[in-house]
């Protein structure tokens, strides 16, 4: 009586645009935005299960610090130079938790690649330092920022 129509493989392509969609969404997958960091990036996920990290921890500070290397590439900066990177990087992630969670990621990184002398370990000035350019050390002893001191 009726024609039924045919419609096998609609679901298919509903899923099939709807996956295309999906991937015009997303800028780039984080493994090609950190593949510049790569060769060290597999470490660092051992290194945060090391200090028991969870599997759903390490995947999202992998992806934050995806974002922060972007930036901190496109600002000019190599593995090398991940350390001026990462103070040149505090005024622009900074605010909320949120827009803060990058460079925190990016702190974490830094840290290891520090642990394994692949950058320097932080120069931080002595006390000594700072008292013979003026300059003392603020009453919040988590930050380096300094007061100047005037009699």
């Amino acid at each position: 009586m009726f024609d039924t129509p045919d419609f096998t493989g609609t679901n298919d392509q509903i899923e099939e645009n709807s996956v295309t969609k999906r991937k015009y969404r997303h800028r780039r997958s984080v493994d090609v935005r950190i593949n510049w960091l790569q060769p060290h990036v597999d470490g660092f996920k051992h290194w945060l299960v090391q200090r028991n990290y969870s599997a759903a921890t390490i995947t999202e500070v992998v992806r934050l610090l995806a974002l922060w290397g972007d930036w901190v590439r496109a600002a000019g900066h190599d593995v090398d130079t991940l350390t001026a990177g990462l103070s040149a990087s505090a005024s622009v992630f900074h605010g909320n938790r949120t827009a803060r969670a990058p460079q925190g990621a990016a702190k974490l990184f830094v840290e290891y690649l520090r642990e394994l002398d692949i950058l320097p370990p932080e120069q931080r000035p002595s006390l000594d330092d700072l008292a013979r350019i003026g300059c003392f050390p603020s009453v919040d002893a988590r930050t380096t920022r300094c007061q100047s001191f005037h009699s």
